[in-house]
């Protein structure tokens, strides 16, 4: 009787150790949170055919294909100032690129990820170069981008990897943002979706996104950030899948850096304002009622 007692108590050490093993296994990989966060919510620019650039909050991260996508070890990195000195990163590949271990569903892609403090510059130089034998030196590529372009999210990434990856990152982060996020209608005919980093606007058909939308985004002083947009400039929905690639989408990115108090939504023409809402965001991220209830049918 003992004995069962015995080989009873080490199976099920067994198992709950085999347990908490596949539990250990499955816990969410940092790095490749901070990589997709990087890619769906920071600024993002094509340098060739083989190579990119995402730049988010502190990060700034290279991608190529494999194998050996980068041109060469050296990287050119200058945080440029208002008076045209330059404080120089510059380094050598093999200290910054990532394992596989850490890449995740990227895992495919070669990754170099630099922290990076932009706030107190003009312009980022970045690019890479090679040492001759007389010890001088020969840019391979060089892109010189503005510090504004980056916080404003000038360029943003558009399913470049979905070949390579094999899934709709911005399919799945919209869907996920679409049950998790605040949802509400507005007085018109559009809806808004809003996340922590994004605003969508949201038709079920053209009639109501053929006005200008006013976007304001309001500080605590009100002062305000205008973000107000022609919808036809901010489509979304080319990059999503059916249940949603039929819905007449713009996202809108908020602004980093400042705290805001209340978004100011409506529409306008030539002759003026047709409409206008105030969005308390206090409120609106309080209210847990303000959730998707299917109105787009999934």
């Amino acid at each position: 009787m003992y004995k069962l007692k015995y080989f009873v108590l080490v199976f099920i050490c067994f198992i709950s150790c085999k347990t908490n093993e596949e539990k250990d296994t499955k816990k969410p990989n940092t790095t490749e949170k901070t990589i997709k966060h990087a890619l769906l919510n920071g600024y993002f620019m094509q340098i060739n055919e083989k190579m990119w650039v995402s730049i988010y909050q502190d990060n700034i991260f290279y991608f190529s294909t494999k194998p050996n996508g980068f041109s060469e070890d050296k990287f050119l990195l200058h945080l440029i100032k208002d008076d045209n000195t330059f404080v120089n990163n510059d380094f050598v590949k093999d200290k910054y690129v990532l394992s596989d271990s850490l890449k995740g569903m990227f895992s495919s892609l070669e990754i170099i990820k630099r922290k990076i403090n932009i706030e107190p510059y003009e312009f980022i130089r970045i690019g890479q170069f090679k040492r001759n034998e007389d010890q001088s030196t020969t840019n391979t590529w060089v892109k010189v981008i503005p510090v504004k372009d980056i916080i404003d999210f000038k360029e943003q990434y558009s399913n470049q990897f979905i070949q390579i990856l094999n899934k709709n990152l911005l399919n799945n982060k919209f869907e996920n943002d679409l049950f998790f996020g605040k949802f509400f209608k507005t007085k018109s005919d559009l809806y808004i979706l809003l996340t922590d980093t994004n605003i969508f606007f949201i038709a079920k058909n053209e009639n109501a996104v053929k006005e200008n939308i006013m976007l304001h985004f309001i500080r605590q002083d009100d002062t305000f950030k205008n973000l107000s947009f022609n919808f036809e400039d901010h489509k979304y929905e080319q990059f999503l899948e059916p249940p949603y690639s039929h819905l007449k989408i713009a996202k809108i990115n908020i602004p980093f850096g400042d705290e805001y108090k209340i978004i100011r939504i409506g529409q306008y023409n030539l002759d003026g304002h047709i409409w206008a809402q105030i969005i308390e965001l206090k409120d609106i991220y309080e209210n847990e009622l303000l959730k998707y209830q299917n109105e787009f049918g999934q």
